[in-house]
């Protein structure tokens, strides 16, 4: 079978360097640390140094070397581990890492030489090729990288992060197919790594393997719902729905909400983690006439649910949170509906309806100071809010009070 032709993994995040299962957190130049902490940890395993380290002035210089990384003065820290290094070249530890130090502070040169100075002293360490690999990866010198990976799984089959990351490299360099058969290698190995099951999503979207796709993001969620994963799901989703989402809402935002409401059930039927797909069922029930307002919350929550497996942009959570605010309020329960309010602000703080229709809440409970307040911050995102308070029906005990006046005083201000 041809490998995909597309490059690019969708799940954002730079080269899975998380290089040599001994050396627990050494990355390099990552953003999504989530497997361990870099500066606190990266040279902890060094405490169990080995029987070839017996020379005092050898582990005077680990001490001082382990400090220093951990007060992320790296530059010390080589220093110590190269004078280490003098006096026990073929230490495993001390190669390991210095090369990571180097590879930290962005000298690969440095650490391409140490890792092969590795490699040489012990050229069936699956570690020092999968080490090697990383740093290839690290810099996007996939075809090298590649290279040095699948060593070390014919180095060592049991190593799954040598699976992992030869899969990573292989799908961000278009090999889809490859990558899919490496990272599956990789998820029988460990079934506890969610990146693997990440990549292997992204892997099986390339190759129009949806099922299997959303599958395997679910599973990676299920052992770590991070932000990454669940905007990478999302996006995967979306492309799964296609134009039948974008007829959905077309149909939604046309008034169509006999036909929507209709068209959202079937995906949702369909695809039941998009929390999207709930809040669009939510608002066609909301907005329809007459109104389901109880099926509407339903709806309504269960996108909030399904947030842990996916993600709504700022504003659709404020229209969802608002909408949901709404709802709470008409049944007079005023707590929630004021927290669901703050919390549609705190999502999209320059979300005008959300201000308005708190603004009405407070109006409705008498505490009309505080709502004027509330509509002078809709007011101040939108200059349309103004004609607003002063000609809502419901808001006509509002405008006999002191407070209108002073609202509206404090927007001509504004001008």
């Amino acid at each position: 079978m041809p490998e995909s032709a597309a490059g690019g993994s969708g799940y954002n995040r730079t080269p899975n360097t998380e290089h040599c299962p001994k050396l627990s957190g050494c990355f390099a130049n990552t953003k999504h640390m989530r497997h361990a902490v870099l500066a606190t940890i990266l040279f902890l395993f060094a405490t169990s140094v080995g029987a070839s380290l017996t020379s005092e002035n050898v582990r005077k210089h680990i001490r001082l070397g382990k400090y220093a990384a951990g007060t992320h003065d790296y530059d010390r820290a080589t220093q110590h581990y190269e004078e280490a290094l003098k006096k026990s070249p073929r230490s495993k530890t001390i190669l390991f890492t210095l090369g990571a130090l180097y590879q930290k502070t962005g000298e690969y040169d440095k650490s391409e030489k140490i890792y092969n100075k590795f490699i040489d002293l012990y050229p069936l360490d699956a570690n020092a090729h999968l080490c090697l690999g990383d740093l290839f990866l690290a810099q996007k010198k996939l075809d090298i990288a590649v290279i040095e990976l699948q060593k070390a799984t014919k180095l060592d089959r049991d190593n799954s992060l040598a699976y992992r990351n030869l899969g990573y490299a292989q799908l961000i360099g278009g090999a889809a197919y490859s990558a899919a058969k490496s990272l599956e290698k990789a998820v029988d190995l460990n079934t506890n790594d969610a990146l693997i099951y990440f990549d292997l999503g992204v892997a099986y979207d390339k190759l129009g393997k949806s099922k299997k796709a959303l599958r395997a993001f679910r599973k990676g969620l299920a052992i770590d719902n991070s932000v990454a994963g669940r905007q990478t799901y999302t996006k995967v989703l979306e492309d799964c729905e296609g134009e039948r989402l974008t007829s959905a809402i077309s149909d939604f935002n046309n008034n169509n909400f006999k036909k929507a409401k209709k068209e959202f059930k079937k995906l949702i039927s369909d695809f039941p983690n998009h929390a999207l797909l709930y809040a669009y069922l939510g608002h066609t029930l909301h907005f329809k006439v007459p109104a389901e307002p109880f099926a509407a919350e339903n709806a309504y929550r269960k996108a909030l649910v399904n947030l842990k497996y996916t993600v709504l942009t700022p504003l659709q959570s404020a229209y969802l949170l608002d909408n949901l605010g709404m709802i709470r309020m008409n049944i007079g329960d005023y707590a929630e509906a004021e927290d669901l309010f703050k919390r549609a602000v705190d999502e999209n703080t320059d979300y005008p309806v959300a201000y308005f229709n708190y603004g009405c809440m407070l109006a409705r409970r008498g505490l009309y100071d505080t709502a004027a307040v509330s509509f002078a911050q809709a007011v101040r995102y939108d200059k349309h809010f103004v004609n607003y308070v002063s000609s809502h029906a419901a808001l006509d005990d509002f405008r006999k009070t002191a407070a209108f006046t002073n609202f509206l005083n404090s927007c001509k201000n504004e001008k």
